[in-house]
């Protein structure tokens, strides 16, 4: 039954709820991009109201004004309110106000991205923003260094910057991005991913070099310290600390011999004279913390100079380059310690959630954000860089880190409850029956919910009569670009908040991402690009697990209660029950009389029991057991069918291509044994409640065995399985040949003597033995 998707009336306010969260999810993203970028100013700050008033318009809309509650919100408050209140005392209190309205920009960006990224596929779509723009800065800085600038190795009056405003910015934006690239690069599956990221990460480490940035270096050392600390590896420490204090000696040794040394940076870098300036005025700015202990001179990097502007040693260094310096000195002591406090609570979130997290891909991004944070204290102490761009980057990296720490993946992670529900399986006839028992669950969970499945063109009717379904979509299978654009619209305007996706599949995996839903889980098991298109994914089994648990596992994984036991539910109706024993007596089979059905078809050749066996088999079932055989098929079965019957030599019963999908089932209810191939009327069989005998080669039975008591398999374990090839190197040795006529016989025989000797998990060991 087809039935077509039809839309309904959408009012305004839905239509902007639906657009505009995509708006603000992509909108970061092209914010992250532009970050880096001194040309882009007013694009930026443009792009930024655009998202802050999108996003105040959706929570009126919404009638949700609650905010996402962090770990950052107290110290946060706290330090706005201190300097807020220093304000009464600042020497330039416009100035001062000013500076504290950048921070508050940088604080509104955070709790932005905060409350857009509530799930993991959020916060991968922007860290491969991140990754991506990181690949462009530190290509394009490194680039620029040797062919625009014409710098080099040895002279430090050219200095990289790449699409950055200066030096400064470049060195500490790789210093917050190079650990996220080094430790997202240890959990990508696929190497041409794990390429790009170790790439990106060694353009970036040349870049930091050619920026020519002591205090980045120093940096950059500390976050591989941290990294040999938390993940364990002394090398990393010892080599961190070696280089640390193999530089320091150098750079002494270089300094006196600077003119001498053919290969080194140009002895501005080695000259300590910079070093002692910055002293110096740290030195002053000390001696005007003990005079403004409680309330300092005022916020802002430029308070100093614009105080001291006569000072010599404000005129030699205009500012003590050591943010925490420089904080105190505008807000006093208390300040400091708030300043502290925020630095302290984001190191909490980050490498606590190290601890926290239950799976590869958490552990390795708040550990790269870890390290990201101690990069940026290290680098601030020489020098006042957390201002700005660098400034908006550093929160949107924190908003991650709270986004990735409260909502681990792997672990159940609960819902509200949804009002229209998309169940997706677009697979073939078995598959759709395996995923009946999820249909259950969500019923049972969500019972008031408007329940859809969408399936392949051919498998609706094995759910058209499920009690649980309140309607049954086909998929569009016709390559006009119009008509599939015209089914993700309708899709779409059925407002699905669940959409649970059970294929695995890069098409369903597009469909799901289509409809719009704000949950979206499903199945990635190639670890491909796919599983950025859903919120959650569910967890990989390292042990096989039956495809019916595995389908729960996606209702476990968000919390959602499933039904014990359950079985797959299919349903026939009088009518089907009525011409299946109508064809049943059409071909000699009277009501209640016993009989063999035998499916010999399967979807590829290679999944197939040989022809001549099912045939030697039904003349021994027909002439030594004395039990009817039916053989049953569909229209393309016809081909094997013929094969098998004109090698038979007792009188088989057909039934091949005259039953619909319900019918078929009506004769298998009835039937005393099912023999066939690991194919859908294998679950149907099992389904009705008919003991099965399946013939397993490439599939692990262990997955798409028969659900059931009273079942037997009989499969061989060869070394090249499991398969799904296009053609088979063992040819008339294959893993169905393997399997041999007296084996089947003897399963038989036994099953037919003794109804529910076998059942499906002791079969297996009994029948691989064999």
């Amino acid at each position: 039954m087809r039935q077509a998707l039809g839309g309904q009336p959408v009012v305004w306010k839905d239509r902007y709820l639906a657009y505009s969260e995509p708006a603000l999810q992509y909108g970061l993203v092209v914010l992250i991009v532009l970050l880096p970028s001194a040309a882009l100013r007013s694009v930026k700050g443009a792009l930024l109201i655009g998202l802050v008033v999108v996003w105040l318009v959706r929570m009126l809309v919404a009638r949700d004004a609650a905010l996402r509650r962090t770990p950052l919100d107290a110290p946060l408050a706290a330090y706005i309110a201190w300097i807020a209140f220093t304000l009464i005392t600042a020497a330039h209190v416009m100035y001062s106000l000013g500076e504290l309205l950048k921070l508050m920009v940088s604080v509104l960006v955070f709790y932005l991205v905060v409350n857009q990224v509530r799930d993991r596929q959020a916060a991968r779509r922007l860290f491969s923003a991140i990754v991506l723009t990181t690949c462009a800065v530190s290509s394009f800085g490194v680039l620029k260094f040797f062919l625009i600038q014409q710098g080099s190795l040895v002279d430090r009056a050219v200095r990289a910057n790449s699409l950055t405003p200066d030096y400064h910015w470049l060195s500490t934006y790789l210093v917050l991005t190079i650990p996220i690239l080094l430790c997202l690069a240890m959990v990508q599956h696929d190497w041409r991913s794990r390429l790009l990221f170790h790439a990106t990460c060694g353009l970036s480490c040349i870049a930091l070099f050619l920026t020519y940035t002591r205090g980045a270096w120093v940096a950059l050392l500390a976050e591989l310290c941290a990294y040999g600390w938390a993940a364990r590896r002394r090398l990393y420490v010892i080599l961190a600390g070696g280089t640390i204090a193999a530089g320091l000696t150098g750079l002494l040794l270089l300094a006196s011999q600077s003119d001498t040394v053919p290969f080194s940076p140009n002895a501005d870098t080695l000259n300590p004279y910079t070093l002692m300036t910055r002293i110096k005025t740290s030195g002053l700015a000390i001696q005007e913390i003990s005079r403004h202990p409680l309330m300092g001179i005022g916020y802002g990097g430029k308070t100093m100079v614009k105080v001291y502007t006569d000072a010599p040693e404000v005129k030699e260094a205009p500012h003590p380059h050591n943010l925490f310096v420089e904080v105190a000195l505008g807000t006093g002591i208390p300040g400091l310690i708030l300043l502290l406090w925020i630095f302290f609570a984001v190191l909490k979130v980050t490498w606590g959630g190290v601890a926290r997290a239950a799976d590869p891909f958490g552990r390795a991004a708040l550990l790269g954000l870890g390290m990201a944070v101690v990069g940026i204290i290290v680098s601030n102490l020489f020098d006042h860089i957390f201002a700005g761009g660098m400034a908006h980057l550093f929160w949107v990296l924190m908003a991650l880190a709270v986004a990735i720490d409260a909502a681990p993946e792997g672990q159940t992670v609960g819902i509200e409850p949804p009002q229209r529900i998309l169940v997706i399986k677009l697979r073939y006839l078995g598959d759709v029956l395996l995923s009946t028992p999820v249909l259950a669950s969500l019923r049972e969970a969500f019972p008031k919910a408007g329940l859809s499945m969408l399936v392949n063109p051919s498998t609706e009717a094995i759910i058209a009569t499920n009690p649980h379904l309140d309607e049954v979509l086909i998929a569009e299978r016709t390559r006009s670009l119009i008509s599939q654009l015209r089914f993700a619209a309708a899709l779409r305007g059925r407002r699905f908040d669940l959409v649970v996706d059970l294929t695995d599949g890069d098409r369903a995996a597009i469909l799901s991402r289509l409809t719009g839903a704000a949950v979206r889980i499903g199945f990635n098991r190639e670890g491909r690009w796919r599983g950025r298109l859903y919120t959650h994914v569910v967890p990989i089994q390292a042990q096989p697990v039956s495809m019916i648990r595995q389908h729960l596992m996606a209702l476990e994984t968000l919390a959602i209660p499933v039904v014990n036991d359950s079985l797959p539910v299919l349903r026939t109706r009088a009518s089907d029950d009525a011409a299946a024993c109508a064809a049943l007596g059409a071909v000699g089979i009277g009501p209640g009389e016993r009989f063999v059905a035998v499916h010999p078809g399967a979807r590829w050749w290679w999944k197939s029991w040989p022809a001549d066996r099912f045939a030697s088999l039904i003349d021994h079932m027909q002439k030594t057991l004395g039990m009817k055989v039916v053989l049953l098929g569909s229209v393309p079965d016809r081909e094997i069918a013929e094969a098998i019957l004109d090698q038979v030599e007792s009188d088989c019963r057909s039934l091949v291509g005259r039953l619909t999908l319900l019918e078929l089932a009506g004769v298998l209810r009835q039937a005393t044994l099912l023999v066939g191939n690991d194919n859908g009327p294998m679950h149907i069989a099992a389904a009705m409640g008919t003991p099965v005998i399946g013939l397993f080669g490439p599939a692990d039975p262990r997955i798409w065995g028969p659900v059931g008591q009273g079942h037997a398999v009989l499969y061989k374990g060869i070394d090249c399985r499991s398969c799904f090839p296009d053609g088979c190197r063992r040819g008339e040795q294959n893993c169905m040949r393997l399997i041999a006529l007296d084996e089947v016989i003897s399963v038989v025989e036994r099953m037919l003597e003794e109804p529910g000797l076998y059942d499906s998990e002791p079969a297996l060991t009994r029948t691989e033995v064999v």
